[in-house]
């Protein structure tokens, strides 16, 4: 598979990602620090964009992305976009929340609106929006995003190789054990997104 920025960096990448047929899926990017969650995340984002006839404009995440008419916002912007796209059943988009961690910690008290939110996206069916997240390793985010997972990405990025390596479990596909596929050349990844731009 191809994926390019607006200033057409070419990678490529074994395909995993699955064809909807009508409904909508959450995707964990889970490992410890430096493995290559945030960039196994974008370069996910690029294929459903380049392969699966997603726009730029039905993109939506909390980092800037090498992404012209994409839509970008803080933390807190991002929490507003996603509710209303689950309370109002928008249609065929994409969420990339990057850090999910900060934007919805784990359950230390009772946060009735995060509640709310997050009850809905357990329903979020027959849209064909996909909800992409990196998290830490451990319980830091809230368990109802923990729960209502269908795809969880484990990377590791190999600098020697120049390759991030990625065990899949796919139970959308309902498939019993690990798929393994990679993104290389992973340099190529990088520049198509930065976690640390401010937000407008």
């Amino acid at each position: 598979m191809i994926y390019w920025g607006s200033q057409r960096k070419l990678v490529e990448v074994d395909s995993w990602v699955p064809e909807l047929h009508d409904y909508s899926v959450v995707v964990e990017f889970e490992a410890s620090a430096d493995k290559g969650k945030t960039a196994a995340a974008v370069a996910t984002v690029f294929e459903l964009v380049n392969r699966l006839g997603y726009r730029a404009e039905e993109v939506h995440s909390n980092i800037w992305l090498d992404l012209p008419g994409y839509h970008r916002y803080n933390d807190a912007g991002f929490r507003v976009v996603l509710r209303d796209l689950l309370k109002n059943g928008v249609r065929h988009q994409i969420m990339l929340g990057d850090e999910i961690d900060s934007v919805y910690p784990s359950r230390n008290f009772k946060d009735k609106l995060q509640t709310a939110e997050l009850l809905k996206l357990n329903q979020m069916t027959k849209t064909e929006n996909w909800f992409l997240f990196t998290r830490h390793l451990g319980s830091s985010v809230d368990k109802l995003i923990r729960d209502c997972t269908n795809i969880s990405v484990s990377p590791v990025y190999d600098a020697d190789r120049d390759v991030i390596s990625c065990e899949i479990i796919n139970a959308v596909d309902c498939e019993e054990e690990s798929i393994f596929k990679e993104v290389y050349p992973a340099h190529k990844v990088f520049p198509l997104y930065h976690r640390w731009e401010p937000t407008g």
